[in-house]
């Protein structure tokens, strides 16, 4: 049930085809055309000489000791910065980005397919280089004078602490000491390329050697195969933390979604049993308003207009869903329910307009 007439509005609002207080209608004075009011300026009256249409350039002498002259305001221009500025300002959004969030941002990583193929390619390239590196590096064993097993040891040992290094940069476990051990092993096990390199070829024992001028490719080759192999790990160990990292973020972003979901469901439910609830002491308010109706003293009695608005109000009649003609029949017939008369179709109008008006009244 919705009214929204005002009390002492005019009965005539309860035209047929239309319930009343169905709309509010706020005219609003418009300024007439032509008689915009002009913005007053100071003019001669506020002490100040009208100006002229083209003011000539203002000479201003030192002479004129009365005379106070703002000196311009400097233009607000930023320098433009440098790029060792802007260098060191993204690095302090980002550490400061860290410290409010605790933890690292989180990059998108490549699709499935493409980490598959970097991670094929990468084991397949660190595996032929550790068998290079270890080869070289168990001709160092040899000639340091270890002997038979634990030479194949040792021969691990260098490439093995470079690759570890590399996975603890990736996962940020100890960054400063992982740093110190990838660079030192990957010096370590280059040098030992290098030696091995050295003594392969003092050997002499290759069917052919590379040509004179061409040596240094066999140094080159035993400086990049370590190097390579702990950067090639490092890379894809990087990528893959970064689609784990992306992985668990996306699984607590869903998760979110899903409470939060949730949560707007339990709310709705509380909201829908909350009105269901109102709907029915409403209902039960109404239905009690009905049984203390009265009934007429004698059949066809005309019922006065307190008993016609009690009627009205009772039973909900001022509906703006409903016209005022289906309003006044609606009233007519719960009147004759009661053993009243009906009254004429006027008398209803003004009956209904009352209860609208005594229901704005308790509402405001």
């Amino acid at each position: 049930m919705t009214a929204s007439l005002k009390r002492g509005a005019d009965a005539d609002a309860l035209a047929p085809g239309r319930g009343p207080g169905c709309s509010t209608e706020v005219v609003v004075p418009l300024p007439q055309q032509g008689k915009a009011t002009p913005t007053e300026l100071p003019g001669p009256a506020a002490g100040l000489a009208p100006q002229a249409e083209n003011p000539g350039p203002v000479e201003v002498t030192l002479d004129d000791q009365d005379t106070e002259v703002a000196a311009p305001a400097a233009a607000d221009v930023e320098p433009e910065p440098r790029l060792r500025d802007v260098f060191l300002s993204r690095i302090r959004k980002r550490m400061l980005r860290k410290l409010d969030t605790g933890e690292a941002e989180v990059k998108e990583p490549p699709e499935k397919p493409i980490l598959w193929i970097i991670g094929f390619l990468a084991v397949s390239a660190v595996t032929a280089a550790f068998v290079v590196s270890y080869f070289f590096l168990h001709l160092v064993a040899e000639g340091m004078g270890i002997p038979g097993g634990v030479s194949y040891i040792f021969a691990l040992f260098p490439d093995l602490m470079a690759l570890a290094a590399a996975a603890m940069l990736v996962f940020r476990t100890e960054r400063a000491l992982g740093w110190g051990l990838l660079v030192s092993f990957t010096g370590v096990s280059v040098a030992g390329n290098l030696a091995g390199h050295a003594i392969q070829v003092a050997r002499g024992t290759t069917p052919f050697m590379l040509p004179k001028g061409w040596e240094w490719v066999g140094d080159l080759m035993a400086v990049a195969i370590p190097t390579g192999m702990a950067l090639v790990l490092h890379v894809f160990l990087k990528k893959l933390a970064d689609f784990l990292a992306f992985k668990k973020a996306e699984k607590k972003r869903n998760e979110a979604e899903k409470f939060e979901a949730k949560q707007q469901q339990e709310a709705a439910e509380r909201k829908r049993k909350q009105e269901e609830a109102q709907a029915a002491q409403e209902a039960a308010r109404r239905k009690e308003a009905q049984d203390r109706l009265p009934q007429a003293p004698t059949p066809g009695a005309t019922p006065t207009g307190q008993v016609a608005v009690q009627f009205a109000i009772a039973y909900g009649i001022p509906n703006c869903d409903m016209s005022v003609t289906e309003m006044a029949h609606a009233l007519g017939d719960k009147l004759s329910g009661k053993g009243w008369d009906s009254g004429g179709f006027s008398s209803r109008k003004k009956w209904i307009k009352q209860a609208t008006d005594e229901i704005v009244a308790v509402a405001a």
